[in-house]
């Protein structure tokens, strides 16, 4: 059976143009399924239904692959996902995504895309803390050191007198917080 997806966004082509493309390529109107935001998510109510109607040996049929994935990583799992229950994706302005080789390469490929696009924020990352120590020798990475204020000092007075969880209550400072700021003005004493 032939699904359809039409997911309407600011930019890009209206429900009118995917509809007509979609009837165009096979798929009967009442199997079409409409989402009208400007993000795309696999958490959208219709695209949640759509895939909980889909079984083995059902076609996808999508007019492009930014309908149903916010980042090529969500689209490769989404995919993948979709591949191994037997549900083939007809991406009309690229080709069939399934368990043939020509869908295998093009989820190779997507892999690929991903990675690529993961080393390129990582050395963007690099670059960028590279520059800014080398602009600001004070430049450090983490958390910024905390001041040892009054209300923190009132707090570590009653860690004397009460446990960990009765100050949290009544200071608004998490556990955690608490255990840092008793290691901090014990080591600073």
């Amino acid at each position: 059976m032939k699904y359809g997806y039409i997911r309407v966004s600011l930019c890009g082509s209206s429900q009118t143009e995917q509809e007509e493309q979609l009837l165009a390529s096979g798929v009967v109107k009442s199997n079409i399924f409409y989402d009208h935001i400007d993000s795309c998510s696999t958490q959208t109510n219709e695209f949640t239904n759509l895939l909980e109607k889909l079984r083995a040996k059902d076609i996808l049929v999508i007019t492009t692959l930014d309908r149903i994935a916010q980042s090529t990583e969500q689209l490769t799992q989404l995919c993948e996902f979709l591949v191994k229950r037997g549900i083939f994706i007809d991406v009309l302005d690229f080709g069939s995504i399934d368990d043939s080789a020509q869908g295998n390469l093009i989820l190779a490929t997507l892999h690929k895309v991903v990675l690529l696009e993961k080393n390129e924020y990582r050395e963007r990352s690099m670059v960028g803390k590279k520059r800014a120590k080398m602009l600001n020798e004070n430049y450090h990475e983490g958390r910024p050191p905390a001041m040892i204020t009054a209300k923190k000092r009132q707090a570590y007075m009653l860690l004397k007198q009460y446990t960990y969880q009765q100050v949290a209550e009544k200071t608004g400072f998490s556990v955690s917080t608490l255990k840092r700021i008793k290691n901090k003005i014990e080591k600073n004493d």
